[in-house]
């Protein structure tokens, strides 16, 4: 009897070993293991209607996963897609649980639908995917289509590597969801996130899409989501209690009032000679790059004196118009001075990149007619280009762009009596921009569009390569990615403001004050008149010294 209960005893526990090991097992979707893709050449279509599960794809082409599709299936600067259909799930899978789509690469990038859901977007050739899926996603009992949807420039494309690896989530972790939207429902990144568990500390960065967060420890503790000036402000506000099982995954979702650039227009023609007056430039709001992330996008971070920046902007029917402030300790360092150089970009200069219409979270690719990078260098003489990922440089010398000579843009050294740097201020004329949507410019007073910042930084004399680049937002990738704009608004001329009005009632009383010092401390992101009517000493940002002067006035004791 006795051995009789062991023998059960072992047999019930192998069964478990077993069902878990099953239950854990991966499955590699490769054609080799019998699972049947398709793939079509669809230019450059983007409709997302293949991504549905009863989308027709009986005129497709069966493909080898992996393998190259080109040049049999995919041409070049193209869109395609992959679909794979019929996909069931074992059994004896547990239900409760996310699943991972793992370890594939798709040549050039990818946004991949599981069951016609967005589960995740990569740029990049040669980077293993790795997507979450989440059970309310997945039909247990039938069939689950993944389709594929991918974007390619030249040489080799699609899943030519590795092929997908589906599993279930493992079960001494969890998935944490993060969305952050505004009152559109459209995603804002660049958000800190910091999540708390287990005694660790994860901290990462909201996107424009569903955030997703693997590998969480398992317990209670808290996620916060913290309000930027570059970004805006976040509720709820603090840390906000969550608790994790194995296996699981949670959704957590924070509401963001984003911070939109307003590209004021100007009121009567600019002289470009870097003397940055009042006259022209008074009322054209500034993004300020001076903080450790700002700082730290590309290299390995700078200080302020060592390279920050107040950059405005300014548009009328025939220009958009940059005024930039750089802090620099050693200025004008770029050896890239002729005009068929492409490389501006490696030395010291800025970069205004532009969106002609409404900024869209979920354009992750530049379109040639609206999106651009216009890098200026300063060497001696300076130079410009145009750049878009989907094509390429575009130099003074290939006729494609305007000559900045003789008057679109003049740099200049920092005057005496400020930190070491140099000025830039140009002009580039909407018609000069390659392959333009013509019905975009020049733009429409009070629409919508995008626009970012970048500035590169060189301080060894005669080098040719870059050695930092600070951004608005911190981030390293507008280059490539429009998502990562910044929302603006094609404005009218400014309006008269009157200094310390920050509650716009006429006046300045102590309630100005009081909303003052709010922003001052972090609490709220003000709005371009708020930040106009209280930005006294003109650094772009609503600091405690502005406060300070805004209740000397509202009290009689000085005048703004």
């Amino acid at each position: 009897m006795k051995r009789l209960f062991i023998f059960l005893a072992l047999a019930v526990l192998l069964t478990a070993v077993a069902t878990t090991a099953l239950a854990q097992q991966s499955i590699e979707l490769s054609s080799a293991n019998g699972y049947t893709w398709k793939a079509k050449d669809v230019g450059q279509d983007t409709s997302l209607d293949p991504a549905k599960p009863d989308y027709n794809d009986a005129d497709w082409t069966v493909v080898e996963v992996p393998a190259d599709l080109s040049p049999d299936v995919v041409g070049e600067n193209t869109n395609f897609w992959y679909r794979l259909t019929g996909l069931k799930i074992p059994a004896d899978w547990p239900k409760d649980r996310y699943l991972i789509l793992r370890d594939f690469n798709v040549d050039d990038n990818d946004s991949t639908y599981f069951n016609g859901q967005l589960i995740g977007s990569t740029q990049g050739w040669n980077v293993p995917r790795k997507y979450i899926i989440m059970p309310d996603q997945v039909n247990w009992t039938g069939t689950n289509t993944i389709a594929i949807f991918g974007s390619q420039g030249v040489g080799g494309s699609g899943i030519s590597q590795t092929a997908p690896v589906l599993e279930p989530g493992p079960t001494d972790s969890a998935v944490i969801t993060i969305t952050t939207t505004d009152a559109k429902g459209r995603g804002i990144a660049g958000i800190p996130i910091t999540i708390k568990v287990g005694g660790q500390t994860i901290e990462t960065l909201s996107e424009t899409t569903t955030l997703v967060v693997t590998d969480v420890p398992i317990g209670s503790g808290t996620i916060e989501a913290t309000s930027q000036p570059w970004v805006g402000t976040v509720k709820p506000e603090g840390p906000q209690p969550i608790t994790l099982k194995g296996g699981q995954a949670i959704s957590i979702t924070f509401t963001v009032e984003p911070y939109v650039y307003r590209v004021v227009k100007a009121d009567k023609p600019m002289k470009m000679d870097g003397n940055l007056t009042e006259e022209e430039w008074g009322g054209a709001m500034a993004m300020v790059v001076d903080q450790p992330r700002q700082l730290a996008a590309v290299g390995g971070g700078v200080t302020p004196d060592d390279c920050s920046a107040v950059v405005r902007w300014k548009w009328d029917e025939n220009y958009i118009y940059v005024a930039a402030e750089i802090t620099d300790d050693v200025p004008r360092v770029n050896t890239h001075t002729t005009p068929d150089d492409g490389n501006l970009w490696q030395g010291d200069g800025i970069e205004t990149y532009l969106q002609l219409d409404p900024y869209d979270p979920k354009r992750a690719d530049y379109l040639r007619d609206r999106n651009y990078q216009w890098t200026i260098g300063v060497g001696d003489p300076p130079q410009w280009k145009v750049f878009r990922d989907v094509v390429g440089d575009v130099t003074i010398a290939s006729g494609g762009i305007p000559d900045w000579q003789p008057d679109h843009m003049a740099v200049v050294l920092m005057p005496k009596g400020r930190k070491p740097g140099y000025i830039v201020e140009a002009r580039f004329p909407w018609k000069g921009f390659p392959d333009v949507n013509k019905n975009l410019i020049p733009p429409k007073e009070g629409t919508e569009g995008a626009i970012g910042l970048a500035v590169n930084d060189t301080d060894e004399e005669g080098s040719s390569t870059r050695e930092n680049q600070i951004m608005w937002n911190g981030y390293g990738d507008l280059w490539t990615n429009p998502a990562h704009f910044t929302p603006c608004i094609w404005a009218g001329p400014p309006v008269t403001v009157v200094p310390g009005d920050v509650n716009g009632d006429g006046k300045l009383t102590i309630a100005d004050v009081t909303v003052a010092l709010g922003f001052a401390v972090g609490k709220g992101t003000p709005t371009s008149a708020q930040l106009a009517a209280a930005d006294i000493n003109k650094n772009g940002k609503i600091d405690i010294p502005d406060v300070v002067k805004i209740l000397r006035a509202a009290v009689g004791i000085e005048k703004l």
